[in-house]
């Protein structure tokens, strides 16, 4: 008898420690799964990517060749550097978030504060970010406020904003 109570009380605590775990909301899940940030690209890599345009940027399907150019810095920050037709991307060293595009050496878009994921994703993560995007040869500056959590319904494959 005293058997099959304390079978059942350990039980009972077992359950209780995976709902705990399960619905904790203060960090990212023990045993859940996570998805981390990929890192840098290596220097020289290159890949292609297709873009499909749709709505107020037209609309079809394009291919983009793009290169790894490797660590650089700008502004005395490290950052990568990814080369396209559309221009450098620079990418935050240790975030991997965008920090500017440039075409040539010249600043085309700097974002204020770089843009990108909170690393760390898991689903029921979220924050909130204000975003300033400046554009210098056209004197303007953007401001975009995003609100991520709620919509990260596939921390693996798919990212919703």
């Amino acid at each position: 008898m005293k058997s099959a109570y304390l079978k059942g009380c350990i039980g009972l605590a077992i359950l209780l420690a995976m709902f705990a775990i399960g619905c904790a909301t203060t960090g990212p899940p023990i045993f859940g799964a996570k998805g981390y940030s990929p890192g840098p690209v290596p220097t020289g890599s290159s890949w292609v990517m297709e873009r499909k345009d749709t709505g107020s940027f037209g609309s079809g399907s394009y291919l983009i060749r793009n290169k790894s150019l490797g660590e650089q810095t700008w502004q005395g920050k490290k950052v990568y550097a990814y080369d396209s037709p559309d221009g450098t991307l620079l990418v935050d060293f240790s975030t991997t978030k965008w920090v500017a595009v440039l075409r040539g050496t010249t600043p085309i878009q700097i974002n204020d504060p770089s843009l990108g994921f909170n690393f760390p994703l898991w689903v029921g993560n979220t924050y909130t970010e204000v975003y300033n995007f400046k554009f210098p040869k056209q004197n303007q500056t953007s401001l975009l406020s995003k609100l991520a959590g709620d919509r990260i319904y596939d921390i693996c494959n798919d990212f919703a904003f």
